[in-house]
């Protein structure tokens, strides 16, 4: 992120954050992050009891680890979300 923290750097490394398990899972960009939390939200809309919240929230992130976690883990991006 720049320094008034609003727009992404070209380095920034992304990921799709899942709540309320606090799960955070890398994404290749953040337009594909974005994409995968639009599929998750709807799909937890879906679930949901009338009136209720979903189970489930997704929303884009900055990823909060280590860029070798990143590297270790991004690769699981398509399996879990996009197949």
């Amino acid at each position: 992120m720049s320094e008034d923290d609003t727009t992404p750097s070209s380095t920034q490394l992304w990921a799709v954050h899942l709540l309320p398990h606090d799960e955070h899972h890398a994404a290749p960009t953040k337009e594909e992050a974005d994409a995968a939390c639009v599929l998750i939200n709807a799909a937890a809309s879906r679930q949901a009891e009338p009136g209720m919240p979903p189970p489930i929230t997704a929303t884009a992130c900055p990823w909060p680890y280590s860029a070798a976690s990143y590297t270790g883990t991004v690769s699981d991006f398509y399996t879990l979300f996009l197949r």
